[in-house]
């Protein structure tokens, strides 16, 4: 993924070391896992090195990134003091620039399904899988989400 990640940042003079921007915001070695999160933080950590806090970075996000920042998050990004800033920021790309640069959750889950399948196992319930794919998920979410699940999950197991 940061493989990925260089590849689309590095135009812009961007790269990041797994080793000496990633992991060190985890929590791997003592056993916890690496999340999209924390590869979403070290590009913040990164952007902000080389932009620096307020208007060249959020001008680099919105006109050479091309990603649309709300009103509010605007003004939080443009206040340089902001002992925030690398979370606010980290808002705009959620959901938007580092699943661009992984797979998706639905291509994950056909993945996941097939491998299982493959080998003879039964696929899990939709709900299982839902919860599998995003943890974080709200309710709302999740229920959409198990109504998509079930008839991938259907699909594989014909």
């Amino acid at each position: 993924m940061v493989e990925n990640i260089n590849a689309i940042m590095s135009p812009f003079g961007i790269r990041l070391d797994y080793g000496r921007d990633v992991l060190p915001l985890s929590l791997w070695q003592d056993g916890g896992t690496v999340t999209e999160r924390h590869l979403t933080m070290a590009l913040c950590n990164a952007l902000v090195r080389k932009f620096d806090r307020g208007a060249a970075l959020l001008a680099f996000v919105e006109g050479g990134m091309g990603l649309p920042v709300p009103a509010r998050v605007r003004e939080q990004l443009s206040d340089e003091g902001n002992p925030y800033y690398e979370y606010d920021l980290l808002g705009v790309f959620k959901g938007r620039f580092v699943p661009g640069s992984t797979w998706t959750p639905r291509t994950n889950a056909r993945r996941l399904l097939l491998y299982w399948t493959s080998r003879g196992a039964q696929a899990p319930s939709p709900h299982t899988l839902t919860l599998a794919i995003s943890t974080t998920a709200s309710r709302a979410t999740s229920a959409r989400r198990d109504t998509r699940m079930a008839s991938l999950t259907n699909s594989c197991n014909t």
